[in-house]
């Protein structure tokens, strides 16, 4: 369900023809699917932007790289990061720029940004390609006191936390979200309720921890 509007027609016409939906990692929620499995967005932003105040001790400019500004689950991810930063006086979300989930558009898009904003001291990105473009903009613009907080549990952002060169990231269960829908179908198929929502936990991975992400 990338984007719900355009999603819920299709969903629903499946679901008419007798075919049971299950939607993984971005919902559509006016939809006739029978459940949603995946991150709850928001709390996983309202996680970054905790991570965000631990990291800065409360003080900071930000800089946000999301992945699609289309994007129900980016923007859900936004949100939360802005309900936590928004508590702190001293943090400030000074720009967001949409990465299009493009590697190479994210290393355009934060090389522009951190020129634009010099101020700029730690960036975050929503997607999984993010953070590791923002570490190459970094890196051609010699910003090594630049601090990134990423998403998703890449081989190549664990490296980069390893190094550290990013500061964390919040990892979700892919693995999981496949798992629960087929157990959830099976389970519909058998005549037992559903819920609408089935939230799988993210777990925040730094430089302590980097190499559990490799199993999730």
């Amino acid at each position: 369900g990338l984007n719900g509007e355009k999603f819920t027609p299709v969903i629903d016409k499946a679901v008419r023809r007798g075919i049971p939906v299950v939607t993984i990692d971005t919902d559509a929620p006016a939809s006739k699917r029978l459940a949603y499995v995946g991150t709850d967005n928001v709390a996983a932003g309202e996680s970054l932007g905790r991570l965000v105040a631990q990291t800065t001790g409360g003080t900071g400019k930000i800089g946000v790289i999301i992945g699609s500004d289309l994007a129900e689950n980016q923007l859900q991810r936004l949100l939360g990061l802005k309900n936590i930063v928004k508590q702190y006086g001293n943090l400030e979300i000074v720009d967001v720029r949409s990465s299009n989930i493009s590697h190479m558009e994210a290393i355009q898009q934060a090389a522009d940004m951190l020129r634009v904003h010099p101020e700029i001291n730690i960036v975050v990105g929503t997607s999984a390609t993010d953070a590791l473009g923002v570490l190459q903009a970094a890196k051609s613009l010699k910003r090594d006191s630049l601090t990134i907080i990423g998403f998703d549990n890449q081989e190549e952002t664990l490296a980069a936390i390893l190094r550290g060169e990013i500061k964390a990231t919040i990892a979700q269960q892919p693995f999981l979200m496949g798992d629960t829908a087929v157990r959830l179908l099976n389970e519909h198929f058998q005549g037992k309720a559903l819920r609408p929502e089935y939230f799988t936990e993210v777990k925040v991975l730094d430089k302590q921890n980097a190499q559990e992400g490799e199993s999730l």
